[in-house]
């Protein structure tokens, strides 16, 4: 049940609109809006992009210029509902044996640019002089009061329960979660870019809204009998599971092998087989789930 007296929104958002005071919404325009369905509830949609213990696993090649685990997390006394987390870019991963500088270079480098770093310059200052320069160039508007982290960092906050906007220049990112109906097993995300807008430009019109193809979730099974070659397939599912995560394992074993740590490329191509591996072993039960359901329509006299 909504509240029916729900306190002045002003009041609620707390701390935010000071600090997104150096960013205010009238000068931003959407350049990019997707919506898709995901296959969760939106609560745990909502908890996975907030926090970035989950770089090593899910997208590790950018672990060479992130400082991922050494993310900062704020909460603010007596704030009830906005917390903020800072990820730094620029540096590398606490979890990679050594920082390749150059590594970090080319991975940051906007497109077209071949400036030299200098040698006085860290990878993290180079780079956001660099990013500084082109954003100026790119939306007309002068970026020379604005820190290293507002151009360069990722400055996401979240507002409870589902609402997390980021800040800065570089990363113009904004969340939504929404339950989607009356389904719990799915949920419905929009992503938005918020991208400067110069001095006494006309504001571009919103692009229209892309609708990103849903993630997959376990199909009903049809009211029908097991023909022989599914009865075959159930029978065989155990095992072809068993071998399924097998294979899941041993390549999460290849692509968290420290040989490879600092090589992005190979740190890449296993782990898109890792993924690979997981979308096979989620195929499998969800036939299993599928054929168990037939079997049981027919064991109940339905089929």
């Amino acid at each position: 049940v909504l509240d029916r007296r729900p306190e002045p929104l002003l009041d609620y958002l707390e701390v935010l609109p000071a600090e997104l005071a150096a960013h205010p919404l009238e000068d931003r325009w959407k350049s990019v809006h997707v919506r898709k369905v995901v296959a969760c509830n939106w609560k745990v949609a909502s908890e996975a992009f907030a926090e970035s213990y989950h770089v090593i696993r899910t997208h590790p090649q950018a672990m060479p210029f992130s400082g991922d685990v050494n993310a900062q997390y704020d909460m603010w006394p007596g704030v009830r509902h906005v917390s903020r987390m800072i990820t730094l870019l620029g540096v590398a991963s606490p979890q990679l044996a050594e920082q390749d500088d150059e590594l970090i270079v080319r991975a940051l480098r906007t497109p077209g640019d071949k400036t030299e770093r200098p040698r006085s310059a860290t990878p993290r200052q180079f780079s956001a002089e660099r990013h500084r320069e082109h954003y100026s160039e790119r939306f007309g508007v002068d970026l020379s009061g604005f820190s290293d982290a507002e151009i360069l960092d990722a400055i996401q906050y979240h507002v409870f329960p589902n609402f997390s906007p980021w800040s800065g220049v570089g990363q113009p990112i904004q969340y939504v979660w929404r339950p989607n109906g009356n389904d719990p097993e799915t949920s419905v995300m929009d992503v938005m870019f918020l991208q400067p807008l110069a001095e006494g430009q006309e504001r571009p019109p919103a692009p229209a809204r892309a609708r990103a193809a849903s993630t997959p979730s376990v199909a009903k099974a049809p009211s029908k009998r097991l023909t022989w070659a599914e009865q075959r397939e159930w029978e065989h599912m155990e095992t072809a599971i068993l071998a399924a995560e097998e294979r899941l394992a041993a390549c999460q074993a290849a692509a968290s092998d420290p040989a490879i740590a600092t090589r992005a490329d190979e740190l890449a191509a296993r782990w898109r087989e890792v993924h690979e591996a997981h979308d096979a072993v989620d195929r499998l039960f969800a036939r299993w789930a599928e054929l168990d359901a037939k079997r049981a329509e027919l064991e109940s006299g339905k089929g």
